[in-house]
């Protein structure tokens, strides 16, 4: 009967021991499964970061070959409008001069000019689209609304794949912290590993500094939790 408080102690410590390597051992896990969860989202904004990212460079590129041949359009029938109304005055001087022959060929030309520009009015967006055609009041098209228009798709792109990269950022930081909070859990096996095989004072002493290792493991995981 005198036996049992001195051998009850020691068992008790290494009870206590075996329960923290358990509930260690469920921390890692969990951790683990967290860890894999983050690297997973990672590599998923990642994907989609390339993906948004090569979109909107093509939408750029469409963008930008549309706006060259719509302004390409409108400098054509801007630049045939002027020769025409040139070649058609130029026309009206050599009748008051008395050159008939001059005034005929001018007058040819201007219409060969206006002929054109009324081809290039024909295929501007900037007179065919009710969205960008002049107003009654104004003499030049909605420029602004087409540029936003233009570019809006592609801004929208972009903004996807920032929206991406910055999940990518997020979880692969998470990822890494949850590596380093599994080192040090690790740290925990070891101290609760030396604590098994210690004299008794030693052993609780070791488990103490397994509980606060741990504890630091939690609250570490609680904070990437809540962040």
């Amino acid at each position: 009967m005198m036996d049992n408080p001195v051998t009850s102690k020691p068992e008790r410590g290494k009870t206590l021991v075996l329960v923290l390597t358990l509930l260690n051992t469920v921390l890692v896990a969990a951790i683990s499964a967290l860890g894999v969860d983050a690297t997973i989202r990672a590599n998923q904004g990642n994907r989609d970061s390339q993906y948004f990212a090569i979109q909107a460079s093509g939408s750029l590129i469409q963008a930008g070959y549309k706006s060259d041949y719509d302004l390409n359009t409108f400098s054509r029938w801007l630049g045939d409008t002027q020769q025409g109304l040139i070649a058609g005055y130029s026309g009206l001087l050599q009748q008051a001069a008395g050159d008939q022959p001059g005034f005929e060929r001018l007058t040819l030309e201007s219409q060969i000019y206006q002929a054109k520009a009324d081809k290039a009015r024909s295929l501007s967006v900037f007179f065919v689209d009710p969205a960008y055609a002049p107003a009654p009041n104004q003499d030049q098209p909605d420029f602004n609304t087409y540029m936003s228009d233009l570019y809006a798709s592609s801004n929208a792109l972009v903004t996807k794949q920032n929206s991406a990269s910055d999940a990518y950022h997020h979880w692969s930081s998470k990822s890494d912290s949850y590596v380093a909070i599994l080192t040090v859990l690790a740290v925990a096996f070891f101290l609760l590993g030396v604590a098994q095989m210690a004299q008794p004072r030693i052993r609780m002493l070791f488990s103490i500094f397994a509980i606060v290792v741990m504890g630091i493991g939690v609250l570490w995981t609680l904070i990437l939790l809540v962040s």
